[in-house]
């Protein structure tokens, strides 16, 4: 028994293993983009709200204290009170975030980061009621003396 293989069955053969390669191939890559999507999608879930979470916090304390650059400028008493208002306001949802940061990975030195964030966030609350304060009386004492720069 001889097998004589004539040239069209011989192209024939290797149009049907390089279609079968082609077949294998893009199988293998079909699962590989499968599985890459799914490790994408899974990181997405996993940090998303993170991320959102941080931006608004960021987004918070900007606001806060851009609000307290506003009141350092103004001078009108309804400027200051509402831009004090929207400082507390903001600083305290600054805060909320904050306090609800929950770290995926509970390592101490993330929680370490967090208490000193958490503590730097205090300290910059203490000091911009301080700076608060001090431009309400150097505004009262401007107002005072005014008086008596007119009468000379």
């Amino acid at each position: 028994m001889s097998f004589r293989f004539t040239v069209a069955l011989k192209t024939l053969c290797g149009f049907a293993l390089l279609a079968i390669s082609i077949v294998i191939v893009g199988v293998g890559g079909l699962r590989s983009i499968d599985e890459l999507n799914k490790q994408i999608q899974s990181v997405a879930d996993n940090n998303i709200p993170d991320l959102a979470s941080r931006f608004n916090q960021s987004l918070s304390i900007s606001q806060a204290n851009e609000a307290l650059l506003v009141f350092l400028h103004a001078k009108e008493d309804q400027v200051m009170k509402a831009q004090t208002t929207l400082f507390e306001n903001k600083f305290q949802q600054f805060s909320g975030f904050l306090n609800t940061t929950q770290p995926n990975l509970e390592s101490a030195e993330i929680q370490g980061l967090i208490e000193q964030a958490k503590s730097s966030s205090n300290a910059y609350y203490k000091h911009a009621k301080l700076i608060i304060s001090g431009h309400k009386n150097t505004l009262s004492l401007i107002h005072i003396s005014e008086p008596t720069r007119l009468r000379r």
